[in-house]
């Protein structure tokens, strides 16, 4: 005679076995389209790198001579020894 829910118990086990696999798989396939999709908003960004001093000496010199703390002439003689 059949009775619902009788179920033979090396089958029981195999079915365990894979349901859990497919639950593993879906958890890891989750995960890993969460972070290819943080990776591809930016999530953190990389900072630039540091300017030579150069270029930092180069504009202050423009600051200063914008604010007019230094005439033209100055300025002219200024750039030409830091280029």
């Amino acid at each position: 005679m059949f009775r619902w829910g009788f179920v033979h118990p090396g089958f029981a086990s195999w079915w365990w076995i894979a349901r859990t696999g497919l639950w593993f798989a879906f958890v890891v396939l989750l995960v890993a389209c969460v972070i290819w999709l943080l990776g591809r908003t930016g999530g953190t960004r990389p900072t630039p790198p540091p300017r030579p001093a150069e270029d930092r000496a180069l504009a202050i010199l423009r600051e200063r001579y914008a604010r007019g703390e230094i005439t033209r002439e100055q300025y002219d003689e200024m750039r030409r020894t830091l280029e």
